[in-house]
């Protein structure tokens, strides 16, 4: 059966690879001869640059900036947030920076300047304070004389810019915008965005002055060559840790979207006309160096019978797993994560170890760490699989069942009885006494239930036979995972605290 980067490609090659990219105009000169006519004070408009980091934003804005600030000697320069930048732009602009937090009183003439990852990596200030303020300056270009100039790496921060900005540039766009912005930007740009090889930058302008859809070419460090020089001086003694760490971030998240898009289209029900809807919310892609792969004119009717054809082979192979008889078996003084990991070994070690970690309390961060073999995204996937529907969707291997069966085995052997019902109590030991069992990851300090809702069953039977019952909570994010509290339908509040600290019933 063919992977899913085999899938891609093929794809890839049958839409794209006998048609020629869509050719953009090179408009970088006209785009820098619409700055330079700017030089008046009545000129007003916004601009944004979308890349990843250490692509280039900030050196093609600090280009901008200095064909607006070179025949207008008035005109003055804010940064929103970015002080790290004033010392060196006022080398080459004297008395003409000012870094700020404030922009209500910013006058005509003037330009804005704000960069998201800046204010990002110092950690200072709260980023939706940070996104208000840009707004505020935004608005500002509808009604004062005023340019506002930003560099983000998504487009998720700042969302007014999707509205405002009149001038919006692509560079290589990071591997993170594959999250949140994602599906509201492709709606927006899909019709534009065939290829965007990483040494390019392509502007999509709409303003009373330029009008203009094409790229930017040539070698960016020529635009802008005292802010290059810059570059140059701090980037020769800087580690690069930095980018090494990013690109394994990168191949990480690619790895783990890959195998997303794979599951969310393994069952027929979610194919057919839900599938363009779906797919439109991600990115294909072939390496990190080739992002977007978009073709709405015939892929998706293509694409449907390829995923349609691959999730019918998945269900063939999903009902041969199901088929694993698990017979469970007990030893003495067994804790609860060791009886899982025994018992689910004879399916799948892995899975075995991510549900006994589970039951340990790691969280999926450390759960990732103890089995590096293992994706984050698929120890998430199988252990909510695991605690909602069970192993294969097997109820019987689920958590909160196998944790019953364990219970009601160390209480009494299971002697009593295992409700079988949803109407039934959880457990019924050889005395007659009614248990409601609850399996609840939770890092909170204190978890409310509702005796009525919660335990319903044994609420209801107790409440009937005029008993007593115990309720049960093992969560294994407390250090003393198991609580139990005997509780009295008739008398106590329908409202049962559990408390991390202690308070044993």
């Amino acid at each position: 059966m063919m992977g899913l980067k085999g899938l891609l490609k093929q794809i890839r090659n049958d839409h794209w690879g006998k048609k020629k990219s869509l050719c953009y105009p090179d408009v970088t000169q006209k785009y820098f001869d619409f700055l330079k006519n700017q030089d008046h004070p009545d000129a007003s408009f916004s601009q944004l640059c979308i890349g990843q980091k250490r692509w280039g934003k900030t050196l093609l804005s600090m280009a901008a900036i200095d064909k607006l600030m070179a025949n207008n000697k008035d005109r003055m320069l804010y940064l929103l947030d970015a002080e790290v930048l004033e010392e060196e732009i006022s080398k080459e602009f004297p008395n003409r920076v000012v870094s700020t937090d404030q922009i209500a009183n910013i006058p005509n003439n003037s330009i804005i300047y704000f960069d998201e990852s800046l204010v990002s990596l110092s950690g200072k200030r709260a980023l939706t304070k940070f996104s208000r303020k840009v707004g505020e300056a935004l608005a500002f270009t509808s009604h004062k004389k005023v340019i506002v100039i930003g560099n983000a790496q998504t487009d998720g921060l700042i969302k007014d810019l999707r509205d405002k900005a009149e001038i919006i540039i692509l560079g290589r766009l990071p591997l993170f915008f594959l999250e949140d912005a994602r599906e509201s930007f492709i709606k927006e740009l899909a019709d534009k965005l065939h290829t965007l090889p990483k040494s390019k930058a392509y502007i999509f302008a709409n303003s009373f002055d330029l009008t203009v859809k094409g790229k930017l070419i040539g070698d960016k460090r020529k635009w802008c060559s005292w802010f290059t020089d810059k570059i140059s001086r701090n980037m020769s003694d800087r580690s690069l840790d930095t980018d090494k760490e990013r690109k394994i971030q990168e191949l990480k998240y690619m790895s783990k979207l890959i195998k997303e898009i794979e599951d969310k289209y393994s069952d027929k029900e979610l194919l057919g006309s839900k599938l363009t809807k779906k797919l439109k919310g991600y990115y294909l892609l072939e390496d990190l160096n080739k992002y977007i792969f978009i073709d709405e004119r015939n892929l998706w009717s293509d694409l449907e019978s390829i995923l349609l054809a691959r999730a019918n082979d998945r269900k063939r192979d999903t009902k041969e797993t199901e088929n694993i008889s698990v017979s469970i078996t007990f030893k003495e003084s067994e804790s609860f994560p060791e009886f899982l990991r025994r018992n689910l070994k004879v399916i799948d070690k892995n899975l075995a170890e991510m549900c006994y970690f589970w039951a340990k309390g790691l969280s999926y961060r450390e759960i990732f760490a103890c089995l590096p073999d293992v994706s984050d995204h698929e120890i998430s996937v199988t252990l909510k699989e695991f605690r909602e529907s069970g192993v294969n969707g097997n109820n019987e291997l689920r958590s909160g069942f196998l944790f019953e069966r364990w219970f009601a085995q160390e209480l009494d052997g299971s002697k009593g009885e295992i409700g079988g019902q949803s109407n039934d109590p959880d457990y019924i030991d050889e005395n007659g006494d009614l248990y409601s069992l609850k399996c609840y990851s939770n890092i909170k300090k204190s978890l409310s239930f509702s005796q009525h809702k919660d335990f319903g069953p044994a609420y209801r039977l107790a409440k009937k036979k005029q008993c007593k019952f115990t309720a049960v909570l093992y969560n294994p994010k407390w250090d003393h995972p198991m609580r139990s509290k005997k509780l009295d339908p008739r008398e106590d509040p329908d409202n049962v605290n559990f408390f991390k600290s202690g308070e044993r019933g």
